[in-house]
């Protein structure tokens, strides 16, 4: 259940908060709503300080340690993206061979398979450090967790060893993640707002109205989404519809990240269970069309989320 994880245990705003800041998991859309509700956190800015889980632990000592992630399909879409059409991604592609036919659609789709392919050999990743100088995307959200590296963007090669594995152990970035205080997922931005409010119960201001008007079901604007985009281009939203030899290719690319996905996936629904019932604000928050719309994308990992979710609502009564 969600109390014995101390993931449904209240917050005290008054305390050190610290949310490690994964590359493309909306990260700076998450230090920015936490900017607007604790006074005593790091890092202060959206965007910039994107280190690894243990350099910001040794580096920032926090009451509270809180980190996003992300579907890794969706994830990994988003790494490319960036690299391709985010500001500093022109800098850093610069006198590399990065795939880029053009900007349209059809283009990114072909840019991203060439992409995918310069990391994969035979339906696995490749043992290869070179990233075109922007994110190196095997099981990057795991390396995230157990890297030594400040910034685990890369595969780095450190005294004729590898610094961080393409494939971190599941066991190692299981242990890191159940040490922090708070875990939100991309996919359930909205979901994932509310919990953090209701265990932050802020007394007044912008955060409260959101807990009592919108964390409800149907909420009352259509609208609920507040993320920070890097970027105009090459968003994407369904890509299960992808050919099936690129879809392939992340899923070899991420097999370290889609199991520590599925475990992150079981228990934010066991805290939404929580968040909807007496304990929590007793009333629904993930509704209908949300859960219709990401059973179908997250299918590709092999749990029904719809069925999941109803599973862990039963055992609250």
């Amino acid at each position: 259940m969600c109390e014995r994880t101390g993931r449904c245990d209240s917050m005290d705003v008054s305390k050190k908060f610290s949310f490690v800041h994964i590359s493309k998991c909306a990260g700076a859309a998450f230090v920015k709503e936490l900017g607007q509700l604790v006074e005593r956190r790091y890092p202060t800015a959206p965007t910039g300080a994107e280190y690894s889980v243990r350099w910001q632990k040794a580096n920032y000592h926090s009451d509270y340690n809180l980190i996003s992630l992300r579907s890794p399909r969706h994830h990994v879409w988003s790494l490319f993206t960036q690299c391709k059409y985010g500001s500093n991604g022109g800098k850093k592609l610069r006198g590399t061979s990065f795939p880029n036919t053009g900007s349209k659609p059809v283009h990114d789709l072909q840019d991203f398979g060439n992409w995918l392919e310069h990391f994969t050999k035979g339906g696995e990743y490749k043992h290869t450090r070179d990233d075109y100088g922007c994110y190196h995307p095997t099981n990057i959200q795991s390396r995230w967790f157990v890297s030594e590296e400040t910034h685990p963007q890369h595969i780095k090669k450190t005294n004729g060893r590898e610094y961080v594995s393409f494939e971190p152990d599941l066991d190692a970035v299981t242990d890191a993640y159940w040490k922090e205080d708070y875990v939100a997922l991309a996919d359930f931005y909205h979901e994932s707002k509310c919990l953090l409010l209701t265990r932050l119960r802020p007394p007044g201001g912008p955060g409260w109205k959101y807990l009592r008007k919108e964390c409800r079901c149907p909420p009352s604007s259509p609208s609920r989404k507040k993320k920070v985009q890097h970027h105009e281009k090459g968003h994407r939203s369904v890509l299960r519809d992808l050919p099936s030899d690129v879809l392939s290719k992340i899923g070899a690319l991420t097999a370290v990240d889609a199991g520590l996905y599925r475990m992150a996936l079981r228990q934010f629904l066991t805290e939404v269970a929580w968040l909807e019932s007496g304990d929590g604000l007793g009333r629904q928050v993930l509704c209908g069309p949300r859960l219709r719309q990401v059973e179908l994308e997250l299918s590709y990992l092999g749990v029904s989320v719809v069925d999941s979710y109803k599973l862990i609502k039963s055992s609250y009564g």
